[in-house]
């Protein structure tokens, strides 16, 4: 196999990597935002209105499952719950007590939130943002994401990322063992959300993986808001964390923001150099002390077994 042609198997097994974790990520993303924006609005309501909505949710769940009643509805985790009292709401046309959120829609709400623990914080921060609101589960995270999920280090995803299955690839090149993929034109995630948020519009991307991973490490974008003219050089970083290094409206210029994106690669790599040589140096000071203790302790038992005068 030739080495372009490796190369193009690569570059898609990143996309096709990136476009299913992020939607994966982002189906989750709604059904919190559903699940908790239905919390807070049925709190909200009387409660004639509450009793109308069990009422639609019990005539709503038996088409998934047959044993639910009212008994057992109370018992679910309140994920489970709200998200099915969302599309009751959404039926009596209640509206959400959110303003910048309208319902979702939600295939499942009993697997739609399976160890989406990081996806219902993303989804209770934006509440927050947005609205001034807070709005919280009864049950701890931890109910609902796994220990594995939780602790994971693999590339993190977010709603306000580019979707990239929208945009259009231009270019892919590689440095050293580093693979790039530059994307233009794509919307955020955000954007298949029904309601009045701002969204992201992305002029420019730049993916970049590690050619023995189809995982990504590195997002670096040229975006704006939409309705707005200021374009900003940004980056996600492995964490899901958006990184804004401010205005740069000279980078609307395909080959200045891939020479600026490649900067902030070295950047992120000599930023991880960073902390692995600090990571080295605890390490090796742990070791020096655990070493220094270790012959104190033997000189004590010297000492001790030495015969008395």
């Amino acid at each position: 196999m030739n080495e372009s042609l490796l190369s193009a198997l690569v570059a898609l097994l990143v996309l096709v990597f990136f476009i299913f974790k992020a939607r994966s990520g982002f189906k989750k993303y709604r059904a919190a935002l559903n699940a908790l924006v239905a919390k807070y609005t049925f709190d909200n309501l009387d409660n004639d209105t509450k009793s109308k909505v069990i009422d639609r949710t019990l005539d709503i769940v038996p088409n998934i499952d047959n044993d639910l009643n009212r008994d057992s509805l109370s018992e679910l985790r309140d994920y489970e719950r709200y998200g099915f009292i969302a599309l009751a709401m959404a039926e009596l046309d209640i509206p959400p007590a959110v303003r910048s959120f309208d319902w979702q829609y939600v295939k499942n709400s009993f697997t739609a939130l399976i160890d989406a623990g990081k996806e219902i914080q993303l989804a209770q921060r934006q509440i927050w943002k947005s609205d001034g609101i807070t709005v919280d589960f009864e049950e701890p995270d931890s109910s609902v994401g796994s220990e594995e999920s939780t602790t994971q280090s693999h590339f993190e995803f977010t709603p306000s990322m580019p979707d990239v299955s929208k945009g259009t690839i231009i270019k892919d090149r590689k440095i050293g063992g580093t693979g790039l993929l530059f994307y233009k034109d794509a919307p955020s995630l955000s954007e298949n959300i029904s309601g009045n948020l701002p969204h992201l519009h992305f002029h420019y991307m730049m993916i970049a993986f590690r050619e023995n991973s189809s995982e990504p490490f590195l997002l670096v974008t040229l975006e704006s808001i939409i309705g707005q003219t200021e374009n900003n050089l940004c980056a996600f970083d492995n964490k899901g964390i958006h990184h804004n290094f401010g205005k740069r409206d000279d980078l609307t210029d395909q080959d200045r923001f891939e020479s600026e994106a490649i900067k902030v690669l070295a950047q992120f790599f000599k930023n991880e150099l960073e902390i692995a040589k600090e990571s080295a140096k605890i390490a090796q000071d742990k070791h020096e002390t655990a070493i220094r203790r270790h012959k104190l302790y033997e000189a004590t038992i010297r000492d001790k077994n030495k015969p008395k005068s």
